[in-house]
């Protein structure tokens, strides 16, 4: 499963005069942890425009 976490037309919007190319990377997330780290991030996220994708 993949995790995206970010917010990518803000990120680009506050850069876009500075920068060429975007390069986005996965958290890659492996292991007993993965699923701690998950909950943290859902939580932090949950009242945010933030973009969060499970596949």
């Amino acid at each position: 499963m993949d995790v995206i976490v970010m917010d990518c037309k803000a990120i680009i919007d506050s850069t876009q005069n500075f920068v060429r190319e975007y390069w986005f990377e996965n958290l890659n997330l492996r292991g007993a942890y993965k699923k701690d780290i998950l909950e943290i991030v859902k939580e932090k996220i949950k009242d945010n425009n933030t973009l969060l994708v499970e596949s």
